[in-house]
């Protein structure tokens, strides 16, 4: 969990088999909130559940208010969010409120996003200046909207 962080570089990590409880905000295996300049690589993040949550998300990773966010080279799979009572979503990975977004080279695959969830694979909400480029999008499961990929409001 990294919270009004500077600066953080997380890289080459394996980050699995970790389970998040009930109303929660999300990040089964890593969460940043309110951080900034962050570069998250080469890591590989699996096997991560949450359990329900109001409007958050990220079976594997979530994103939170965050500005100058890079992610690459990762391989996010088999993570599992639970249920949302408010359209939250992403069962790979989660940004909520972020600008300045670039994902590049990742293979998202294999994720869930359950009972009113979006974005099984990769969920973008309220986000400004996203790029995102040369991923790998497969086999994700949404029970609402974006089995893949889901952007609102960006």
């Amino acid at each position: 969990y990294f919270e009004s962080c500077d600066d953080v570089n997380a890289s080459a990590n394996m980050v699995y088999d970790n389970t998040l409880g009930d109303d929660t905000d999300g990040g089964g295996g890593m969460y940043f909130e309110e951080c900034s300049d962050i570069s998250v690589s080469n890591n590989l993040v699996h096997n991560n559940t949450m359990g329900t949550s109001n409007s958050g998300g990220g079976g594997g990773i979530l994103f939170s208010d965050c500005t100058g966010v890079s992610v690459s080279d990762n391989s996010v799979y088999g993570n599992t969010m639970g249920t949302s009572s408010n359209g939250g979503g992403g069962g790979g990975i989660h940004f909520s409120d972020c600008t300045g977004v670039s994902g590049a080279d990742n293979s998202v695959y294999d994720n869930k996003a359950g009972e009113g969830c979006n974005g099984g694979g990769v969920f973008l909400s309220g986000c400004t200046n996203v790029l995102f480029s040369e991923n790998l999008v497969s086999s994700n499961i949404a029970n609402e909207n974006g089995g893949g990929l889901e952007l609102y409001q960006c």
